[in-house]
């Protein structure tokens, strides 16, 4: 039997100072003391209540313990909708058993399906909203905020996403575990962003938290790739080999595979550089649950 936790808090007790947009503001102390009353959360699988607690002024847990069955999974957290309060509810952190969990893409195939993994999930980030080397957070940034009217309903991404109790607001993620115990997920995020990147990896299986790296990128390059003889280096955008050896000027990205990946600039290329640097030093560790 696995256990999971999810940390959750009051919005207004978040101190964040690497995101301050995050911070909730009001326009009057009457405001922030509604903001401030405590509130009942239940945590539910596949539509069973798992766990309830009064969240108050500090943060707390939501935790339950169960086995698995394989297949599809959704959880979701649930502030209370009567009485209606304005306290929003943050979810902070995912964890099972003793490991926080992170998401990566790194060797996917191999992973989940048994298969070949492509270049690009063999030179994925350790964790999804790597850092390079440094301040790579464990906060929650999956999942979907349910709103009571569901047209509304937001798909992310998420920094520590707060769930609005007065709009009858919900938070879950849906998941699938594999025979072997493995967890992963597909999450696309906000595909009406200007960003979104469809030909992005965007299925990811649950992680502990990578070790950072003992070099910024930025020292990597100078120090291990600037001689000729170890890497072939970018000669422009093209599709490259899974050492990131130059092969042709293609960009067709339907036709990677285990041994093709197509690269659009040098600042790619770098980065691709660092991350195979990286898995050839460090490990990235699954979490499988029961």
């Amino acid at each position: 039997m696995s256990t999971y936790t999810f940390n959750i808090q009051k919005r207004p007790t978040v101190d964040d100072s690497t995101y301050t947009q995050y911070q909730e503001s009001f326009d009057s102390a009457k405001e922030a003391n509604a903001a401030m009353v405590d509130v009942s959360v239940a945590i539910t699988l596949d539509g069973v209540t798992k766990h309830t607690i009064t969240l108050g002024d500090s943060a707390a847990d939501l935790t339950f313990d169960a086995d698995l069955s394989t297949g599809d999974h959704v959880i979701r957290i649930v502030p209370q909708k009567t009485p209606t309060v304005a306290t929003d509810v943050v979810v902070n952190s995912f964890a099972i058993g003793s490991d926080t969990c992170c998401l990566t893409t790194y060797n996917f195939n191999a992973i989940i399906n048994g298969t070949a993994s492509t270049v690009r999930q063999m030179l994925a980030d350790p964790q999804a909203q790597w850092n390079n080397h440094h301040n790579n957070h464990t906060y929650v940034w999956w999942g979907e905020m349910v709103t009571v009217d569901s047209t509304y309903d937001l798909s992310g991404d998420f920094y520590r996403p707060a769930i609005v109790s007065d709009h009858a607001g919900e938070w879950k993620f849906n998941f699938t575990k594999t025979s072997d115990g493995d967890i992963w997920m597909t999450h696309y995020g906000d595909i009406t962003s200007v960003m979104y990147d469809s030909t992005e990896l965007h299925d990811y299986y649950f992680c502990k938290k990578p070790a950072n790296a003992s070099e910024s990128l930025e020292s990597l390059i100078a120090n291990y790739y600037n001689d000729s003889t170890t890497v072939q280096g970018f000669h422009g955008a093209g599709s490259y080999d899974a050492d990131l050896v130059w092969l042709d000027s293609s960009l067709d990205q339907t036709a990677e595979d285990d041994n093709r990946i197509v690269v659009f600039s040098e600042t790619e290329y770098d980065n691709l550089l660092f991350n195979q640097w990286y898995h050839k030093n460090y490990t990235v560790t699954k979490i499988s649950v029961t």
